[in-house]
């Protein structure tokens, strides 16, 4: 009995650690402008606060990010071109 409190206890210590070190990762963010070219050809500003490790990419026509936890987040659609200012 007390061998699986000791299992559970540390698999909870575990997981809670994991939990503050990922809001920690994700809390370091820092505004960016972008200079978007939408596909109608017009240009539009973007501001957004976006983490600080954010690597942006054009995916199927929308502006996007990777997350450390491994899923895309989606700042623009209809984007076929962009440049970021600061």
């Amino acid at each position: 009995m007390k061998s699986t409190t000791l299992v559970f206890g540390v698999l909870l210590v575990i997981i809670i650690a994991l939990q503050v070190y990922n809001f920690r990762c994700q809390s370091d963010t820092k505004n960016v402008k972008l200079d978007v070219t939408l596909t109608n050809n017009t240009h539009k500003i973007v501001e957004k606060e976006v983490p600080k490790y954010a690597n942006f990419h054009i995916y199927e026509t929308n502006l996007q990010y990777k997350e450390l936890n491994g899923y895309y987040r989606t700042i623009y659609y209809n984007v076929i071109d962009f440049k970021i200012i600061e």
